[in-house]
């Protein structure tokens, strides 16, 4: 669902962009920037989902303190919140191309800055989680330093809520880069747990009869 809402939507207006130009982009892109949104939403849903179990199964088969798995959910819950709400926003702006030039504008730098805000969950989940894998074996340590390069990019996406022009504005190339780093991480790791899922059923199956 991130990733289908990134495909969805063009580049919407980052954050300090004129009232003028968001309400226009909002009444030109109306159906892309709702339906991107509604999208946004969905996946923060599903990743308390996803790092639930994620958790659960990590604590079966990791040594890692309790507490990180803990801390990677406590991180999820943060940066589902803020997708949930930034999207309900954003999904507002969209719906009402007709708002005065100043609250529109106001709505467009909120959109932009909780997607940014997100950012400190996402630190804290795919920090925490990097940290458990790294400590284990196989694909997981792969994932692990994915996960680390990830949360370093946080920092820097972080940062874009200081600026509203150029490349580190909101909204603008670098928060693009963080975001989507997350959803492949969070995709990466959707695949290998399905994957793991099927060979550990797979071992546990119970061997078929022998033919008479």
């Amino acid at each position: 669902m991130f990733l289908v809402a990134f495909l969805v939507d063009p580049v919407p207006p980052g954050a300090g962009t004129a009232g003028s130009a968001v309400i226009n982009h909002a009444s030109d892109f109306s159906a892309a920037d709702r339906t991107a949104a509604f999208f946004f939403g969905l996946s923060g849903a599903g990743l308390l989902v996803l790092v639930a179990g994620l958790r659960q199964w990590l604590a079966d088969i990791s040594t890692a303190p309790g507490w990180w798995g803990t801390a990677m959910l406590s991180g999820a819950i943060l940066a589902s919140a803020m997708l949930a709400s930034t999207s309900v926003l954003w999904f507002t702006l969209a719906s009402n191309a007709q708002l005065d030039a100043g609250v529109a504008s106001a709505l467009g730098d909120a959109a932009n800055y909780g997607f940014v805000f997100a950012g400190f969950g996402v630190l804290v989940l795919v920090g925490s989680a990097s940290a458990i894998m790294l400590s284990m074996y196989g694909p997981l340590v792969y994932l692990g330093r994915f996960g680390f390069v990830v949360t370093l990019l946080q920092v820097p996406y972080l940062l874009t809520a200081f600026f509203t022009s150029g490349p580190m504005q909101a909204g603008s190339v670098v928060t693009i880069i963080g975001f989507l780093a997350t959803g492949v991480w969070v995709s990466s790791v959707s695949i290998t747990l399905l994957m793991f899922a099927r060979l550990m059923a797979a071992a546990s199956a119970p061997a078929p009869s022998a033919a008479r």
